[in-house]
């Protein structure tokens, strides 16, 4: 499961920026740390497709993406 949006970002300066934000990306449990026989892992091909997503909006998302990382997920 994925989940992203377009925001206004503000930078240091007060500038604010597009990006798109990416709120959630979640693997089931039973995925986690696993690989299609392709060799590729499951949380790979689904960032990928996270971006893929966000690349191929219309109208187009900006290509800032930014992500904030929960301090548990190592």
């Amino acid at each position: 499961m994925a989940a992203h949006e377009k925001v206004i970002l503000q930078g240091d300066s007060g500038t604010g920026f597009a990006a798109a934000k990416i709120e959630v990306v979640a693997i089931a449990t039973a995925w986690q740390g696993r690989s299609f026989t392709t060799g590729e892992r499951a949380s790979d091909v689904l960032m990928s497709a996270v971006l893929t997503d966000v690349a191929r909006r219309v109208p187009p998302r900006d290509a800032r993406v930014f992500a904030i990382v929960h301090e548990e997920n190592r």
